[in-house]
């Protein structure tokens, strides 16, 4: 075997396993819908070997690897593979991506009994109006905040991912106000937070907000006295700064499971920035080992090629976290923020991050 490629300060990898299946159709979502179909017991047990699998790589590859995240499409579409996930990285902390609409008692006992887990759960204001690219009726919005409010009072750590959009950025500091008039001990505490992102486009036309909700919105940020815009508000005031420095592709690594590569190939592409699915490194398949040799040399290269040459124009939840890393957050007052940031690992790894990009 040839020398193995190892990136010690991967703080996350980003694990997409069915990106075609999902229960809503949000209109500014750029993924291709498959329609939905259940998976048999031998496809199963496919996804357990290649998740185990997708375990060993991680740990050969990215030794140091704090934080999986594991998302879809819908994740909880097939629940059975996020209880996997949950069994099989039961050493990391996971993150799993949802939409809210599937966050039954099942699911917040296997989540709960993980212990180091939460919920980035998508949700663009507490409105009819403010969600409706996303969802088709008040109903289905009343069972994403039930959700919400089931997985806080069972104590699982919810990180809100909101997308800044031209039907909700007016409304966007009234959210704030009812985030904080429901949960204001759930934030205080750390176990509620929200990093909000803007509106970002691969190659389609977007809602995007107009200049002058923009400078509503950023005049607003700066005069938030909020506990959910105050510990992290260099991430607001960033929102709208296409110049601003993003180093997320040096922390983040990304495994995309295409189709139900998961259940059948075992074949995942991964890039440089997985967030934006730019600077490809390749596909390889977990089931063929030797391709793990192809990794290492594609990857070994591929981290000295000058990534500027993408000009990312994205501003996803975790320019947030970039921040933190970089030092431009302090440590501090971020880890009041967000409850996974007091885990003295990850505290150890963000000092060992600061050290390296010193």
């Amino acid at each position: 075997m040839e020398e193995v490629y190892k990136n010690l300060n991967i703080f996350l990898v980003e694990v997409i396993g069915f990106p075609n299946h999902c229960s809503l159709d949000c209109s500014y979502c750029d993924w291709e819908k498959q329609s939905f179909s259940p998976l048999t017991e031998l496809e199963l047990v496919r996804v357990r070997r290649h998740l185990q699998a997708a375990l060993i790589f991680i740990r050969r590859h990215y030794p140091n690897t704090q934080v999986i995240e594991y998302s879809g499409g819908e994740p909880y579409v097939h629940p059975k593979v996020v209880e996997l996930v949950l069994e099989i990285f039961k050493d990391y902390w996971v993150r799993v991506n949802t939409n809210g609409l599937h966050i039954d008692e099942t699911a917040l006992e296997a989540l709960k009994a993980h212990g180091r887990v939460y919920l980035a759960l998508s949700l663009d204001g507490h409105t009819l109006e403010a969600n409706s690219y996303r969802v088709r009726s008040q109903k289905q919005l009343d069972r994403i905040i039930e959700g919400l409010k089931n997985a806080l009072e069972a104590k699982i750590p919810v990180a809100l991912l909101c997308t800044i959009h031209d039907r909700n950025i007016d409304g966007f500091v009234y959210f704030v106000d009812w985030l904080e008039q429901n949960w204001l001990s759930e934030i205080k505490q750390g176990r509620l937070m929200m990093a909000a992102h803007r509106m970002s486009s691969y190659g389609r036309p977007h809602p995007f907000p107009s200049p002058a909700q923009k400078q509503r919105m950023g005049e607003a940020m700066a005069g938030s006295s909020s506990p959910v815009i105050l510990p992290i508000r260099e991430h607001y005031e960033a929102m709208w700064d296409d110049d601003s420095p993003c180093t997320i592709y040096r922390w983040a690594a990304s495994m995309h499971f295409l189709g139900n590569s998961l259940a059948t190939a075992g074949r995942f592409t991964s890039f440089r920035c997985g967030m934006r699915g730019v600077a490809p490194i390749g596909e390889f398949a977990l089931d063929q080992e030797m391709e793990w040799d192809s990794f290492s040399r594609a990857a070994s290269l591929s981290v000295q090629m000058d990534f500027s040459f993408y000009r990312c124009r994205c501003f996803v939840d975790w320019r947030a976290f970039d921040l933190i890393f970089s030092g431009v957050i302090p440590m501090e007052r971020a880890k009041k923020w967000f409850l996974p940031l007091q885990d003295q690992r990850v505290q150890q790894w963000v000092r060992d991050y600061q050290k390296s990009d010193s």
